[in-house]
């Protein structure tokens, strides 16, 4: 269920036959499709210059197609990656790196798996970084969480550990982690140094950029999925498993009282 990109009159599409397809938006017409052999699950994709990037899944592997020929420049894989550990995640892309997260096996029969994050030189596919997450259970479901970059820091969650982590774009640094204690699929809503981030327990967390301060955490209710919100003007829209869509006023969000018996799960 990836969303595809529209840019100049043309929209990217991945599917689960194993194509990319790029359409033209005016009259609905192929205008190349990409065999890619992979099948895309979850990967939406993105974009940099003249070239898309998005994971796939049997096999696991992470593409970048040249946008006008939708020939494949370069595709790149990881060790150890399990079922759709790769074709998950909707990457993000800044100053010629894309970060993309994956989920591996862990070795440790007790806790099977770990997610790790790369961060691949948008060029070449070569990794400049990797980022291991604590290791723990499966997650059910999607197994990874959309990475959001802002002014060279990458802020991304883990379903597997729970937490979310702030980290330096270019070196692979942590500046920061938080442990949320539920699994954390969707990508953070940034305004004014503040993420919003929902997550599967129900909640929103609402976290101060600069040094990982939870300023707050408000019960909604429901279970937050992959779908990422966005803030338009003062409000925050987003939508839950349960099949609904909200619209919320951030500054309430920041200040509202935290809900009695909200915890870290």
């Amino acid at each position: 269920m990836p969303t595809p990109l529209y840019d100049n009159n043309a929209l990217y599409a991945g599917a689960g036959d194993g194509y990319i397809y790029k359409l033209n938006t005016e009259n609905g017409k192929l205008i190349w499709k990409s065999d890619i052999i992979s099948f895309v699950s979850m990967s939406s994709p993105v974009k940099s210059n003249d070239s898309i990037f998005f994971g796939g899944t049997n096999p696991n592997f992470f593409y970048s197609i040249d946008m006008k020929t939708g020939k494949i420049n370069w595709k790149t894989t990881y060790p150890g990656i399990i079922s759709t550990g790769m074709g998950d995640c909707t990457p993000a892309y800044e100053a010629g790196i894309v970060v993309q997260e994956i989920t591996i096996k862990s070795g440790d029969a007790s806790k099977p798996v770990a997610n790790v994050l790369l961060a691949l030189d948008a060029k070449s596919g070569n990794v400049i970084w990797t980022k291991r997450f604590a290791k723990g259970q499966i997650p059910p479901a999607m197994k990874t969480a959309t990475p959001v970059i802002s002014d060279g820091v990458v802020y991304e969650g883990s379903p597997v550990s729970g937490d979310y982590s702030a980290i330096d774009l270019k070196s692979g640094k942590e500046l920061w982690s938080i442990h949320l204690g539920s699994q954390i699929r969707a990508g953070a809503a940034i305004q004014n140094g503040i993420a919003y981030i929902p997550y599967s327990s129900g909640n929103i967390a609402v976290i101060r950029i600069k040094d990982g301060k939870l300023l707050n955490k408000i019960h909604i209710g429901g279970t937050f999925g992959p779908s990422s919100p966005v803030i338009i003007g003062g409000t925050l829209y987003t939508s839950n498993i349960f099949g609904w869509v909200m619209a919320m006023p951030v500054s309430k969000l920041l200040h509202h009282p935290k809900s009695p018996g909200t915890t870290n799960d």
